[in-house]
């Protein structure tokens, strides 16, 4: 047989807004928003750096691309007009030059900023500007009349010298963006990385802390929703006690409200008698065989529990201990709650409740709850019916006192009566005298 104790619960404090642990997950809750907004902010932006670096890459080998191409297009338009002598081909050439100013401006802003690659820049702009002088001076000379000489400068390395170092320079910027592009690229990547592996924890971590949220406030309706239900009992246990009632209504009213209340399925509630044993009061579903009876503090689970002044939970019921009778048959609750009414460390009845399924703790708290107010209306109900005795007592007294009073005031009578007789018999024997 397995018995458990508990201790009376101390009474319910005023709650906060929100109760401490909500608090402490709330706050959490916003931190890790601002954590995760913060890291997802530092991402995004090193993400956004890495895309606008390497577009930035890109422009600069399509404004490379775009200086020599302009070079190659006043070459193509020099090398027309020296063969034909003809101003049409030369229109190449002049939109090069236009063209060739404009795009090496552009490449400058694009690498501003950059010395290492604004020096590689000025190196390719001053080649072109080289390559362009020398078609500029070819061409002179051949308006000039002097095709030969043209031919000969164009026969000569120097002009292939020249764009062969214009494109070395070329592909120099061109790695070199190539490197700076594919680093856009890894870091772009790492960002996408890093940016998917925030929001993934960020969406776990609110997950789990959207989780243990629901669980607190589960927790906490729980036990609003306990206390509530305890109030209501108490409230209700306190209606039924109201009034000036006799001892055996008052302890057969407490029983059935509690049997209804918590479902119980077989009760009995005993009260102390003077001599310190205790009677069977009220009961409820309890069979016949076990009515009357009479208990001394320390017999049994109920005197045990009278006795230590404490709650006995029973989950071992022993077998017969406490019957469930009903018309048709009769059963043995699985589980017991034994509590002593106490109040000024008297014990003035005690609650015997059998139930068919597991006792929850907002049942046995309710029960520790309302201890010491049915204690309370116990001990006024006994005080109530041992005046009831002694107003009965002392009428009864008094009516016995009155009655011998009256046969004290006849027999006073007879007294005189047969004072008169002998008197007047005295008065008769004289004269005879």
């Amino acid at each position: 047989m397995n018995t458990e104790s508990s201790d009376t619960p101390s009474a319910p404090r005023n709650r906060r807004f929100l109760p401490a642990g909500l608090s402490l997950l709330f706050l959490t809750k916003l931190l890790a928003v601002i954590v995760a907004a913060g890291m997802a902010y530092a991402t995004l932006q090193q993400t956004n750096d890495a895309a606008m670096a390497g577009s930035r890459a890109l422009e600069i080998q399509r404004a490379a691309l775009a200086v020599v191409a302009d070079v190659t297009d006043a070459e193509t338009g020099q090398r027309g007009y020296l063969l034909t002598g003809e101003e049409q081909y030369l229109e190449p050439y002049a939109r090069a030059r236009t063209a060739l100013q404009r795009d090496i401006a552009n490449l400058r802003d694009l690498v501003r900023d950059r010395p290492a690659s604004l020096a590689r820049i000025e190196r390719l702009a001053e080649m072109s500007n080289q390559k362009v002088g020398e078609l500029a001076e070819t061409i002179e000379l051949r308006r000039g009349g002097n095709a030969d000489a043209a031919l000969a400068i164009v026969r000569t390395d120097r002009g292939k010298n020249m764009m062969d170092a214009i494109r070395a320079e070329l592909d120099l910027i061109l790695r070199n963006q190539t490197t700076n592009f594919q680093r856009s690229q890894d870091s772009w990547q790492s960002g996408a990385r890093q940016a998917f592996l925030v929001t993934l924890g960020s969406a776990l971590l609110l997950l789990i802390l959207i989780a243990v949220g629901a669980t607190l406030m589960s927790r906490d309706y729980r036990a609003r929703e306990a206390q509530m239900w305890m109030r209501s009992g108490q409230n209700g246990l306190g209606r039924r006690l109201q009034g000036e009632q006799r001892l055996d209504s008052l302890a057969e009213n407490a029983l059935q409200f509690l049997a209804a209340y918590l479902d119980v399925q077989v009760g009995a509630l005993y009260v102390q008698e003077p001599d310190g044993r205790f009677r069977r009061q009220a009961e409820y579903a309890v069979s016949a065989e076990q009515r009357d009876v009479l208990l001394r503090p320390g017999d049994g689970l109920l005197g045990q529990a009278a006795r230590e002044r404490r709650v006995l939970h029973v989950t071992d019921v022993p077998a017969g201990y406490l019957r469930i009778a009903s018309a048709t048959g009769a059963a043995a609750p699985t589980e017991l709650l034994i509590l002593p009414a106490a109040i000024d460390g008297s014990v003035q009845a005690v609650i015997e409740l059998g139930f068919l399924r597991r006792i929850g703790a907002h049942e046995r708290q309710l029960l520790e709850l309302v201890s010491e107010q049915l204690a309370v209306a116990l001990r006024s109900a006994k005080d109530r019916s041992r005046l009831e005795e002694l107003l009965e007592e002392t009428q009864r007294q008094s009516e016995e006192l009155q009655t011998q009073q009256e046969e004290l005031r006849v027999a006073n009578e007879e007294l005189e009566e047969h004072g008169k007789i002998l008197a007047s018999s005295k008065m008769q024997l004289l004269p005879a005298a």
